[in-house]
């Protein structure tokens, strides 16, 4: 009877101590650390609390408030701060905390939660437990020792650059006095004004309106001195001698229509002998010998239309009136070097009578 009474007792401690360490392993576990045991007065920390739960079912069930002794602190100043310790504030993350849940192998929960503290004073601070209860039981964490440093300030006033000196009153320039619109976008105004101008050249070159020559020309020759040397190599032909009158007189007027309309402006390569001949009766140019064209034009149609056979005379008579008339007209020299031009074209129409073509 003594040895089951003794074994009743035994298998009675030993449930009992199995309840207590099922009790024990069934408790959750709160640990708080920093994650920088010391920092500069005016910085923050995060403060990380850590929950082992196996009976946390939600995280609703996670309640960290701060120690009374804490809470009185913080009732007593008035500030409306909340304070870890005296002189450690809390910034954010207490009255909304953030809450991140893993689930174990086990199925234990694991429940962490960032509260931001920081803290104003130097010195050395110990933050006190803080409260986790999940409606069964209530466990308090462990304390953490953090440690504030004051601001150099020596080296802060370093960073600090003199005045600079007061600048004179701005000088407003003509970009200053633009529209608005125009000075942000005057870029795209630009580019726009330089498509219309190069549309409106294109258009002008294309529709030959405008010439435009790429390669340098040749300065045109005066009209009196290619009218003096067409006169010189129609001589020199001697078309009479050959019997081609026609051509010779057909010639004879073409060189004095150019000569025309390159000296006076008429256009006398689109007029008829009529048109001609009353151009130059309207016409207020005094120089003009206007007999000694009618006279070429005049023996020129009875050959070229009534097919007439001029006389040796008359075409003597038709080249010198061409001639006569070239030279009445001739440009006002004006400078020296033009004069000693002029003089050397003379020079090679001194046309000698008897020279001159006969029939």
């Amino acid at each position: 009877m003594r040895h089951i009474a003794i074994n009743k007792k035994i298998i009675a401690f030993g449930l009992m101590a199995s309840a207590a360490v099922a009790m024990s392993a069934a408790r959750p576990v709160v640990k708080m650390s920093v994650d920088s045991s010391s920092i500069l007065m005016g910085y923050t920390v995060d403060l990380r609390l850590t929950v082992n739960d196996a009976d946390a079912s939600d995280m609703s069930e996670l309640i960290i408030r701060p120690d009374s002794a804490a809470s009185a602190q913080e009732n007593n100043s008035g500030s409306g701060i909340l304070q870890m310790t005296p002189g450690v504030e809390v910034v954010e993350g207490f009255e909304k905390p953030t809450v991140n849940r893993t689930t174990r192998a086990d199925g234990s929960s694991v429940l962490e939660s960032v509260i931001k503290i920081q803290s104003f004073d130097s010195g050395n601070y110990i933050i006190p437990p803080v409260i986790y209860t999940n409606g069964h039981d209530t466990v308090l964490s462990n304390s953490v020792a953090l440690r504030v440093y004051p601001v150099d300030t020596i080296t802060a006033q370093s960073d600090l650059k003199p005045l600079s000196t007061i600048l004179p009153p701005y000088k407003r320039k003509l970009v200053d006095y633009l529209p608005d619109w125009l000075a942000d976008n005057w870029i795209y105004i630009l580019i726009a004004l330089i498509i219309i101008v190069g549309g409106v050249c294109a258009y002008l070159i294309l529709t030959k309106k405008v010439k435009i020559n790429i390669i340098p020309q040749k300065k045109p020759e005066p009209p009196y001195e290619v009218a003096v040397a067409k006169l010189a190599r129609l001589r020199e032909e001697q078309l009479c001698e050959q019997g081609l009158q026609k051509e010779y007189y057909t010639r004879l007027t073409d060189i004095l229509r150019e000569y025309l309309d390159r000296r006076f402006g008429i256009n006398a390569m689109e007029m008829t002998s009529t048109q001609i001949r009353r151009a130059l009766a309207e016409s207020r140019d005094e120089i003009m010998s206007k007999q000694l064209v009618e006279q070429v034009l005049e023996i020129a149609d009875f050959v070229k239309f009534a097919k007439a056979q001029p006389l040796g005379d008359d075409n003597v008579k038709a080249f010198e009136a061409a001639r006569r008339f070239v030279e009445d007209t001739r440009p006002v020299e004006i400078t020296d070097e033009k004069s000693k031009d002029d003089n050397a074209a003379d020079a090679k129409l001194s046309i000698d009578k008897t020279d001159t073509p006969q029939s």
